[in-house]
This record gives C-alpha cells, sequence and structure tokens, in this order.
C-alpha cells in the first residue's frame, strides 16, 4: 500500500533499525521505574549524569565491559557519561523480556546493591482494600448524630499525643487499633505516602479528611 505526503509526493516507507527498536520498546512504569530511577540516583549520588567510573564502583559483578558494551560506552573512559536516557533504555529492553515484577526488581536490586523500599510494593488494591476496611469501621462509629467526619476528628484529635495537629505512623497505627484494624509497617507507610500531600512526612487532619471521605463523592 502506498502512502502519500499531503503535497501528494510519496513518503519513503523505509525504516532505520534505530527507529524499528524504539517504536517496540515499551516504556518503564510503575515499580519498574521507580527502582531504576533509585539505581540511577544512588550510582551518580545526585549528579546529573552518571559516569563509567561511578558505574563500575556500584556494578556488583565481573561482566561491567559487557554491560558497557550494551549500553554503547566506553569501559576505559572511566569520565564518559552515562546519560539517564540512555539507563532506562538500555532497562527498558531488558523489561520486556522479563514478565514477573519481583524478577525484574531482583536484578536491578542485586546489579547496584539497592533495595526496593517495602511500601512500593504494596499495590493500590491493597492500599484500596485498607482504605474501605478504615471508611466502613468509621461508619460503624458513628451515628445519626455522628457524622464520619465528626467521628474521624474526635480519633484524630485523641491519637495526635503531641497536640502538633498532625498523625505520624506511630500515632496512625493507634489511631486504626482503635477503629480494630491492624496493619504492617509497609501498608501504613503506603497509606501515609498516598493521603500526605504536601509531603512533609506527617499527616494533617485535612489530608485525612480529604482522602477517607471527601474522596468518596469526588468523581474522577
Amino acid at each position: 500500500m502506498r502512502v502519500y505526503q499531503k503535497g501528494g509526493e510519496e513518503k519513503n516507507r523505509l525504516i532505520d533499525y534505530t527507529a524499528f527498536v524504539n517504536a517496540l520498546r515499551l516504556p518503564l512504569t510503575g515499580r519498574r521505574l521507580e527502582i531504576v530511577k533509585q539505581a540511577y540516583g544512588q550510582i551518580g549520588g545526585g549528579s546529573p549524569d552518571v559516569t563509567v567510573g561511578q558505574a563500575k564502583a556500584a556494578f556488583a559483578y565481573e561482566e561491567f565491559d559487557k554491560f558497557c558494551e550494551l549500553m554503547g560506552v566506553p569501559a576505559g573512559d572511566e569520565g564518559a557519561a552515562i546519560t539517564w536516557e540512555a539507563f532506562q533504555e538500555f532497562y527498558a529492553d531488558i523489561s520486556m523480556a522479563s514478565f514477573d515484577d519481583k524478577a525484574f526488581i531482583r536484578l536491578v536490586e542485586n546489579t547496584w546493591m539497592v533495595m526496593e523500599p517495602a511500601e512500593a510494593s504494596v499495590t493500590k488494591e491493597q492500599i484500596q482494600a485498607l482504605v474501605t476496611a478504615i471508611r466502613a469501621n468509621l461508619l460503624k462509629a458513628g451515628s445519626e448524630r455522628h457524622t464520619e467526619e465528626f467521628i474521624l476528628r474526635e480519633l484524630f484529635r485523641e491519637h495526635d499525643r503531641n497536640a502538633d495537629g498532625t498523625l505520624s505512623k506511630v500515632e496512625l497505627r493507634a489511631m486504626l487499633g482503635k477503629l480494630d484494624l491492624n496493619a504492617s509497617d509497609k501498608y501504613l507507610d503506603a497509606l501515609l505516602c498516598q493521603m500526605d500531600s504536601n509531603k512533609n512526612g506527617v499527616i494533617e487532619f485535612e489530608e485525612f479528611l480529604s482522602f477517607l471521605v471527601q474522596a468518596r463523592y469526588t468523581k474522577h
């Protein structure tokens, strides 16, 4: 089938190898992207680009020359840059051959001696199940006179031990205990991360209210 430009001229239907590979490559997402970001940041110590020397010092296996060959950088030039674009494309290619998230993440962890945060392994479905349980128990604790917001505010005030208007992870755990719920650290960390909209490491009441109560009535 012929393909033409707007002016009527026939398009060149040939495609080079690089463009072909780039078109087939699926971008990293989710946990896979986060662990690759973590590895790159740790290797370079926060610098914009990682050098071959930095990568060599962090690489856990003997086949560093092979890694450089696949990356398209000279193994002997320790000042040569390994860009973030090249690094993530390298792992995007590996990702396409790995159907298991755990196996891919373990490969990156073992190669660069990094460790995925425990809460990163918590799925959205698991967090949603915990939030649903909190909401259900809030409803049980409520009444015609006391709304969910009232109960939540009273619980928040009761467990805000230092009266600073926020809940820490320890205080959140105690509050959930009052609602007859128990969650391990990784679930609490994941819940805190989602609720903490201003990323200050604690939960303010308005964040808590918005996430647990008001979000139920918001269309997405």
